[in-house]
């Protein structure tokens, strides 16, 4: 793909970080990976010390394929940005991996106190509830209302974690 006189410059900037702006479609994606593999060439940077964080896993898995067309930089890292923060709080001392639960894990329990309170589990209903739960505990009022079921399932889940160990 050619590149823009813009998207060079953004390529081959290489003093300090470069902020890219730019609409959906536009080529971001080419820039970053020119201006990472330029890194890498160019810069002398050793690709274990470079990583790339987006929002979406699509976007990640993207960028990876894109970049690892090549097959010569394995060692660059991609990223979404929750993973990314996952694993910093992972590695960070105040943080044991018990303490941290992954979306998967919380997928688990909330399913299995949905099937004890409701009777019942699909993913669908599972997310409405997990949405529910999340309203009641960013609002500072009472979101559940009236719903007992909702708020039986909330109390087990914070119960769930508090008995969860931490360092």
């Amino acid at each position: 793909m050619l590149l823009s006189d813009s998207q060079l410059e953004a390529v081959d900037h290489l003093d300090g970080p470069a902020l890219v702006l730019a609409g959906p479609g536009s080529g971001k994606t080419s820039v970053i990976i020119n201006r990472v593999r330029l890194l890498i060439e160019k810069a002398k940077i050793d690709p274990s010390h470079i990583l790339i964080s987006t929002f979406s896993k699509a976007a990640a898995g993207e960028m990876k394929k894109r970049f690892n067309s090549a097959d010569r930089f394995p060692a660059v890292t991609f990223s979404t940005i929750h993973s990314l923060s996952y694993s910093i709080l992972r590695s960070s001392s105040k943080y044991s991996s018990y303490s941290l639960i992954s979306n998967n894990n919380r997928t688990d329990i909330l399913k299995t106190i949905i099937k004890s309170v409701y009777n019942r589990y699909d993913d669908n209903f599972a997310r409405e509830i997990s949405g529910n739960i999340s309203l009641h505990k960013n609002a500072e009022k009472d979101k559940f209302q009236g719903d007992r079921k909702l708020m039986d399932v909330f109390v087990s889940y914070a119960s769930y974690l508090e008995k969860i160990p931490s360092l």
